[in-house]
């Protein structure tokens, strides 16, 4: 279970550094002009996993965070969003 959530932390870095560290801010936007997002997802979005990006980041998501992205990632895909 344990190297499932290391997998997963390291597939949510590599998506962040996508797209010229766009690709997580382009599923928060969409998510949010959906409005298929709650406020708590917008938040971990939005202030820790768009940020892995950033070198400078002080930031770091607990793995409960990375879940809840992963899980905002697949409904987004599931609602017919180009992940």
């Amino acid at each position: 279970m344990k190297s499932c959530l290391i997998n997963l932390e390291i597939e949510i870095y590599n998506l962040a550094t996508q797209e010229n560290g766009n690709y997580w801010h382009r599923l928060l936007d969409e998510g949010i002009s959906r409005k298929i997002i709650s406020p708590t997802e917008i938040d971990i979005l939005k202030n820790y996993i768009c940020k892995l990006s950033d070198p400078y980041a002080s930031k770091v998501p607990t793995r409960k965070q990375y879940k809840i992205a992963w899980n905002v990632r697949k409904r987004l895909e599931e609602d017919g969003v180009i992940v």
